[in-house]
């Protein structure tokens, strides 16, 4: 797994004995489910604005329109290899994000707002997210293929460190929240996530604190990171969850967003390594 190797690549650097150490490791894959649930709805909700329907608010139409014009300049460009932001380009990542300080701020702007345009944003820029946060049943539908693939191998005495990124840290968080005592992570990670989105709490019921099964949470974000709107998860971001935020995190991948670039981050890899029971 690419991310694995990212994590034991910055262990190897900071000199931490990986022979010492032996863990099962799993990764959940949920993309080309989710990539289909995204086509289709894109599908359909791009015919609807084609054909004029009052389905979709007046409100709402610049951003539809906007939203088309950024969709056929990725087409156009090729997905080109990004340039650096110091190049005065928005760095746009392998999945569609935009990276860039100007489009995070308009973004924390329209969401400060109006939270529905704000989510209304959040789906033309991130049109998978918005297709678990929106469509019927696709949340349902993607928790349990990942609760398959990552859990059902534990019992209900074993222990976990759960790593999440990006939309993976709201599926995870789902998932812990209803799994109730057993089984135990002992550290869960958030990396890059949206938690903190309001867009995304819309589906998070109340409260929203650490499940019972986990012992840590430890969560971390480049400011730069468009997806993580907010960095910090806390009292007033997301809840009363009792969050360890890690301080003066910098992914220098040129995608902000990139779970290599936060796994190669010193004060990630540290943090995981310290959670691994030795």
């Amino acid at each position: 797994m690419e991310w694995l190797y990212a994590l034991k690549s910055a262990w190897s650097r900071d000199g931490y004995p990986l022979d010492s150490v032996q863990f099962d490791a799993r990764a959940a894959f949920y993309g080309d489910k989710l990539a289909d649930l995204t086509r289709n709805w894109l599908s359909n909700e791009l015919s609807i604005i084609d054909q004029g329907s009052a389905q979709v608010p007046a409100a709402d139409f610049d951003l539809v329109v906007l939203y088309q014009e950024y969709q056929a300049a990725l087409l156009n460009s090729g997905r080109q290899a990004p340039r650096r932001e110091s190049e005065g380009v928005v760095v746009i990542d392998e999945m569609g994000f935009p990276h860039h300080s100007c489009v995070k701020s308009l973004a924390k702007a329209i969401e400060a707002l109006s939270p529905e345009n704000g989510s209304f944003l959040a789906k033309k820029f991130l049109p998978q997210a918005a297709v678990y946060l929106r469509r019927p049943g696709a949340a349902t539908t993607i928790d349990n293929i990942v609760e398959t693939q990552m859990l059902d191998h534990l019992g209900n005495d074993s222990k976990a460190i759960v790593i999440s990124h990006s939309l993976g840290t709201v599926v995870s968080y789902r998932i812990l929240r209803n799994l109730g005592e057993a089984p135990r992570a002992s550290m869960f990670m958030t990396l890059g996530s949206p938690l903190a989105s309001e867009a995304v709490q819309k589906i998070l019921t109340p409260p929203r604190i650490r499940p019972v099964n986990v012992g840590t949470w430890i969560n971390a974000a480049d400011k730069r990171d468009f997806v993580a709107l907010q960095p910090d998860l806390t009292d007033k971001t997301f809840g009363s969850a009792e969050v360890q935020n890690l301080a003066g995190i910098s992914n220098e991948d040129d995608n902000r967003h990139s779970i290599i670039g936060y796994l190669r981050n010193r004060i990630v890899s540290d943090a995981i390594w310290n959670a691994i029971d030795l």
